[in-house]
């Protein structure tokens, strides 16, 4: 089974590498200094950078010391890399630090330590889109009436959130304007501000429920299902 991982980037570029190898101040460095240590590391094999056409992200599934699926996609790398500390990390270029820098968006590959051969297949988009075939796998788990009350319910939500966000403007503008001031007064306009966050935090609670939780759990697991990449790692 493949190992799941989702990074991003806002560089259209990721890097797969070993954090062992960056220097303990790397994100305190200038940004062109960041970005000279890193192509240090790539030609010292112990980084490896992806580009990925666009910024996002991705969903990579991970095959380690085991078989990937016969013609996955399209050949976009293979190389060599070195891990000396026993982990590698997945990132946005951007996001690229130590292990121990703790922080969202870092993904740690724990395995043993030496040099691995690195090949990364871009994944072809399927004639139906990811939406479509995510959407067929939750009817699928749950059946099409469920899945239809789902999407009422979330219409719904749509408009009571844009419903909250105009209350909230209401009642900036009422305070602000001297005419909200001299209609409503202060008594008003404090009801009016309590009114507004006694709805902001009771409306999500009644709006939510086991089945809509279990349908977003479905999709998120669903969404894992369809990679962006797949990467094969084998020791050297």
């Amino acid at each position: 089974m493949p190992i799941v991982i989702e990074a991003g980037s806002d560089m259209a570029s990721l890097c797969l590498f070993d954090p062992a190898a960056l220097p303990p101040d790397y994100r305190q460095r200038p940004v062109r200094e960041r970005g000279s240590i890193l192509t240090t590391l790539i030609d010292r094999e112990a980084a490896l950078r992806i580009l990925t056409g666009s910024d996002g992200s991705f969903h990579f599934h991970l095959y380690l010391d085991e078989n990937p699926p016969e013609n996955p996609g399209k050949l976009t790398l293979d190389r060599s890399i070195v891990n000396t500390a026993g982990t590698f990390c997945l990132t946005g270029e951007e996001d690229v630090r130590p292990a121990d820098d703790k922080g969202f968006g870092l993904a740690a590959i724990p395995l043993l330590a030496g040099k691995y051969s690195v090949k990364i297949w871009r994944v072809p988009k399927s004639e139906e889109t990811e939406g479509e075939l995510i959407q067929k796998r939750a009817i699928a788990e749950v059946g099409p009436e469920a899945w239809a009350n789902y999407t009422r319910r979330s219409t719904f939500s749509v408009i009571i959130v844009i419903g909250l966000m105009l209350g909230g403007v209401f009642c900036v503008l009422a305070t602000l304007t001297r005419s909200g001031r001299g209609y409503f007064g202060w008594p008003g306009l404090a009801a009016i501000w309590l009114g507004w966050l006694a709805l902001v935090q009771i409306i999500p609670r009644l709006m939510r429920s086991a089945e809509d939780e279990k349908l977003a759990r479905i999709l998120i697991e669903a969404q894992r299902g369809f990679p962006s990449y797949i990467i094969h790692l084998a020791r050297a």
